[in-house]
Formats: C-alpha cells, sequence, structure tokens
C-alpha cells in the first residue's frame, strides 16, 4: 500500500506553483503550510494506527469527555485542525485522525477517491473505536464526509457542524475561476511515485464529486449546522441551498471571513462550534407568536 505525500513536501509543490494556481491550492487545503511543524498530527504519545477496512488510519485522541469527531480538508491532516484540537481537548475527547490517503494514513496508490469511500472509512473508525453517538466539525471536505455521515449513519451521530461545504462540484458549487484553476492544478501534478499517484487522486475528487441529490437530505434528522464564510470560495447561494435543502438545521455566514477561518480567527469559529455541539438544538420560529398569522401557509 501506497504512503501519502508527507505533509512538509506539500510545500515543495506550493512552491513551484504559478501564482494562478496558488491560490486555489491554499483555499481548498492541499498545502496546509505553517511556519513550524506541529506537534499535533505527529504526538507518538497521543497517536496509533489502526487498520480500516483496505487501509491503516493514523489517529489522535485528546481530552475526555463526549467524542468530538475533527475532520479535515482534501490533501491535508490532523496539523490543519490543531486550534480546534487544543481548544476542545479541555472539555472533549477529541478524536482527529488522517482521512485515507493524507497525512500517515495510508492509500492503495490505484485507489479511486470518493467522498461516500472517505465517509465509509469514518464509520468504520467509529466502528473500531466502539464510538456509539459522536459529534462533528468537519472543515471543506471534512463538512461533506460529516453530513454524508449524517445521512448515512445517523444513529452514529449527535450534532454535525459542517463549514466551508459544497454538496456539488464545478460551477454549481464554485466561481467559474477557481473551477478553471483548479483544473490546470490537476493537470499540472505529476503521477510518476506511488505518493504523487494518491495526491492526484484526492485532488481529482474536487472534479467530479461530491455530487449528492439534496432532495435526500430532506430525509435527514441529525441536527447539523451549515457555516460558511462571507469570502468562502464556496458560492453563497449553494450553502444555502444545502441549509434549505436539511430539515433540523442552523445557517451561519462567518463576516469578514474566509475559508481558512479555523487558523485565522479561530476564536471565532470554536465558540460557534461550541455552542451549537453543546447546546440542546432548537429552531426558532420566523416570529413572536403574535405575529405568526403572517407566516401562515
Amino acid at each position: 500500500m501506497g504512503q501519502s505525500l508527507p505533509h512538509y513536501e506539500s510545500i515543495s509543490i506550493c512552491i513551484t506553483m504559478k501564482k494562478s494556481l496558488l491560490i486555489p491550492l491554499l483555499v481548498l487545503g492541499i498545502s496546509a503550510v505553517f511556519a513550524q511543524k506541529p506537534t499535533y498530527g505527529h504526538n507518538k504519545a497521543a497517536g496509533k494506527f489502526l487498520k480500516i477496512r483496505d487501509f491503516t488510519m493514523y489517529v489522535e485522541t485528546y481530552g475526555q469527555g463526549k467524542p468530538l469527531l475533527l475532520i479535515h480538508g482534501n490533501g491535508s491532516d490532523i496539523s490543519a485542525m490543531h486550534n480546534q484540537i487544543e481548544y476542545f481537548k479541555k472539555s472533549r475527547r477529541v478524536i482527529v485522525a488522517d482521512s485515507r490517503g493524507h497525512g500517515q494514513s495510508t492509500a492503495d496508490p490505484n485507489t479511486v477517491f470518493s467522498y461516500d469511500l472517505l465517509a465509509g472509512d469514518w464509520a468504520a473508525l467509529m466502528d473500531t473505536l466502539k464510538l456509539n453517538k459522536v459529534d462533528i466539525f468537519g472543515w471543506s471536505d471534512g463538512g461533506i464526509i460529516g453530513i454524508l455521515l449524517a445521512k448515512d449513519y445517523p444513529k452514529r451521530l449527535d450534532k454535525v457542524y459542517s463549514f466551508g461545504t459544497n454538496l456539488k462540484h464545478g460551477k454549481e458549487a464554485f466561481e467559474e475561476y477557481l473551477d478553471r484553476n483548479w483544473t490546470k492544478f490537476y493537470e499540472s501534478m505529476p503521477s510518476n511515485t506511488d505518493a504523487e499517484k494518491i495526491q492526484k487522486a484526492i485532488a481529482a475528487m474536487i472534479l467530479s464529486y461530491p455530487n449528492v441529490n439534496l432532495e435526500e437530505l430532506k430525509k435527514v434528522q441529525v441536527p447539523i449546522m451549515v457555516a460558511t464564510a462571507d469570502q468562502d470560495m464556496i458560492k453563497l447561494e449553494h450553502s444555502v441551498q444545502i441549509y434549505k435543502s436539511l430539515p433540523n438545521a442552523h445557517f451561519q455566514v462567518f463576516s469578514n471571513a474566509n475559508h481558512f477561518i479555523p487558523w485565522e480567527d479561530a476564536p471565532r469559529i470554536n465558540a460557534s462550534i461550541d455552542k451549537f455541539i453543546n447546546k440542546p438544538f432548537l429552531k426558532i420560529a420566523p416570529a413572536p407568536k403574535e405575529y405568526l398569522f403572517l407566516f401562515e401557509k
């Protein structure tokens, strides 16, 4: 089985990219560049390797309490969630892992990646760890996985906080220039070694997936926060579509923020996650009871 591209090596890819390709590269999390190599993602005391389905998954666990799964984005790894680990490990049992082919988790170089495949991996991880009920914070591709888990494994979850998530691909979810630049980036990626093949296969997911039938979301009863930013690369109208398709959902737009708010303004998003997963879920009425007659259909 092939190993994923080491985290620090992804930086070298970034340096060789043209400026027009560097922006979507960073936005979508293929290269999580940090000034220093973080402890999270390489913590021997907290980490272990688990056999999950047909690959080996690297997992770290912190703190105690109700389980909270943190799921990173495309091409990233555990270290991308360092702000959330640091915050939530004080009150929760935080479980964070490298998805198949990411970070230290393995993948066969011939793997055809899809979000359904990755969601199944995370469900299998819950089985392995004997987790009955969990909350999830998913960022970007992690948010896609979180919503798919809510759709396909509802009895395993309490709440899902999904940030910067798309459930369609291409121009339905992204502006045309982002879609065009990502295609150019994908075409420029080498595929000579097993590690390069895995990274290119992971990047290819964005070109063809996800393609979720939003009508199916109307059956999802798991409470979900659909969160985005006013400068996110996902079209705001697409985020609204997702929100309106879910019967038990809240919606939040972070002002003056982008896809990187979990890094750049962690206190703001962490407070929002904390409130959502720890307070009873309640959908507020559209008006005080004295004015509800205005909303009768």
